[in-house]
């Protein structure tokens, strides 16, 4: 139980930084960098490279509040006495399945109909 309160409480605190320092910086940052296009001191290349930040950092963002979830769920978890998955963003990577296909399952490839005349 103490584990998953740590990787709770650790998964809070990334999750809060982003929401109150890294995405108000880049919002801040890709307003001056538009008012800077606008004068005409920077060129488009530098102001499609602050998008892609300013994009990489919600993307990171998502990534640092779904796993806050899956911590949450894990401490409520192991609360009840179910324990908890251990699972963490880098045992998997970003937008790999969550879950394992079961073995009786098979692909659909493999899943026939049967004809119709």
């Amino acid at each position: 139980m103490r584990e998953a309160y740590q990787r709770y409480r650790g998964q809070y605190d990334i999750t809060r930084h982003y929401q109150t320092s890294v995405l108000p910086l880049r919002r801040t940052i890709q307003d001056q960098a538009l008012l800077q296009y606008s004068g005409m001191l920077l060129d488009v290349t530098t102001l499609i490279a602050d998008a892609r930040a300013r994009i990489l950092s919600n993307i990171q963002a998502i990534e640092a509040q779904r796993d806050f979830w899956i911590a949450a769920t894990d401490l409520k978890a192991a609360t009840v006495g179910g324990g908890f998955s251990g699972a963490t963003s880098a045992a998997r990577p970003p937008g790999a399945p969550r879950g394992r296909a079961s073995p009786s399952r098979r692909p659909a490839a493999e899943i026939r109909t049967p004809d119709r005349p």
